[in-house]
């Protein structure tokens, strides 16, 4: 079975994702599309708008056959890390041929030729306060964030030693924050802003979730107690924070909504992104590690999909789990961070459902 695997985060699923996965599907003449996801916080630095079971099973009515959970701790990281962590999952389940992803440029030639920025050279442009962007190169090809993502992709295949063989798409109409529509293609950012607001979406995704529709400012009250118990030398420990960004937050704790503790603590030095990622780590209490995913969860599948489970349980170095139980809980310290992070999800969905936010 020729399969295809995509790294994703669905937030929610809509006409461009299923676009990728129609297109890959058909120019590879592919069987299967395996989708690593991530969970209920995603790789930006937000909270997922609907939890992953209902994200993922709009994915499998879509085009997709399994969706397999990217644990969150491994999720809230900048893009190397991310690509390393999705692309690492698809190659250890040992039945992937193709990693298929949008770009803008839609051309591989390209993406592999911008695969080398000089390691040093990059860290030394953040340190002054130029964003990853702009520091792996001065190009337009790296100035676009799918374009980036992608090159990341390459990268981790690179490293993984994997033989998986990458394929890109050519992004439709509209970048991956763009504020207007472009047809029936609108990008998630778009659709999260017009949900949040109680406008009409539906030209834009294939369905969405019949669940609580989730936004952050709910986490507040939560990352608020955080904040007020935690230290500087304690937030030091934290991923996605150094050189004194723990100051800065601590310094603008106070703020009375997600928006403007962002403000207050963003600066050339910080951009946004490091920013929520380094909150939303902060509320979840994701410490700094070096380690890959140990375990995946099964989190929605067709019927294509439920046979390729069968043959993942057989070929995958990953642990993958239909169900959770106490012993695997006890016995996995990744899952059970995992399980205090959807209890925060859930407690964030509760808010949102009694409208005090």
């Amino acid at each position: 079975m020729k399969t295809i695997g995509i790294v994703s985060e669905y937030n929610p699923f809509h006409n461009g994702h299923r676009y990728l996965a129609e297109t890959a599907k058909k120019e590879l003449d592919a069987d299967a599309v395996i989708s690593v996801m991530s969970g209920n916080f995603t790789q930006r630095g937000e909270i997922a708008s609907f939890d992953m079971y209902s994200r993922a099973a709009i994915a499998c009515q879509n085009d997709i056959d399994l969706v397999l959970e990217i644990p969150p701790q491994f999720v809230l990281q900048s893009a190397e890390f991310y690509a390393m962590n999705g692309v690492s999952m698809l190659h250890r389940l040992g039945i992937v041929d193709y990693l298929a992803f949008g770009s803008e440029s839609g051309n591989l030639f390209e993406l592999q030729q911008a695969q080398k920025p000089d390691a040093d050279f990059v860290k030394e442009q953040m340190k002054s306060g130029i964003p990853y962007a702009k520091a792996v190169g001065a190009c337009d090809l790296l100035q676009s964030a799918n374009n980036i993502l992608g090159v990341e992709y390459l990268n981790a295949l690179k490293k993984c030693h994997s033989d998986i063989i990458p394929y890109t798409v050519k992004r439709k109409s509209v970048s991956h924050n763009s504020t207007v529509p472009s047809g029936e293609f609108a990008s998630a950012s778009y659709i999260r802003n017009a949900i949040r607001n109680k406008e009409r979406v539906s030209e834009y995704v294939p369905s969405l979730p019949d669940s609580q529709f989730v936004w952050e400012d709910a986490i507040l009250p939560m990352l608020h107690y955080r904040l007020a118990h935690c230290s500087s030398q304690e937030l030091s420990d934290i991923q996605n924070i150094s050189e004194g960004l723990q100051n800065r937050i601590l310094s603008a704790r106070g703020k009375d909504s997600f928006r403007d503790l962002i403000d207050a603590v963003k600066c050339k030095r910080y951009p946004e992104t490091r920013i929520r990622r380094a909150l939303y780590c902060i509320l979840l209490d994701i410490k700094k590690s070096e380690e890959l995913p140990c375990y995946t969860r099964v989190l929605a599948f067709s019927e294509t999909g439920q046979k390729l489970l069968k043959h993942i349980k057989k070929s995958s170095e990953l642990t993958v789990y239909s169900r959770i139980t106490k012993a695997d809980i006890y016995n996995n310290p990744q899952l059970q961070k995992e399980i205090f992070c959807n209890e925060i999800y859930s407690y964030a969905q509760q808010i949102c459902k009694k409208g005090s936010v």
